[in-house]
C-alpha cells in the first residue's frame, strides 16, 4: 500500500497540494477519523490521518 500512496503523491502532487487538493485531504482525514469514533477500532489509515489532519489544518490556516 505504501508504494500506491506514493505513486499517487507523486502523480497528483500538484493537485494535492492546491487549497482544494488539501481540502478533499483534510475531508478523507475527517471521514476516517469518525469512523474510528464510532466504531472504537483502529484502521489502518487512522494514525496518518490523525497527523495528516494536523498539519493540513496549519496549512490552510495560513
Amino acid at each position: 500500500m505504501p508504494e500506491v500512496a506514493g505513486r499517487v503523491q507523486r502523480e497528483f502532487a500538484e493537485d494535492l497540494q492546491s487549497r482544494s487538493g488539501k481540502l478533499a485531504q483534510l475531508l478523507f482525514c475527517a471521514n476516517v477519523l469518525r469512523a474510528h469514533a464510532r466504531s472504537g477500532k483502529a484502521m489502518p489509515f487512522t494514525e496518518p490521518a490523525q497527523e495528516a489532519s494536523g498539519r493540513l489544518i496549519t496549512e490552510l490556516s495560513s
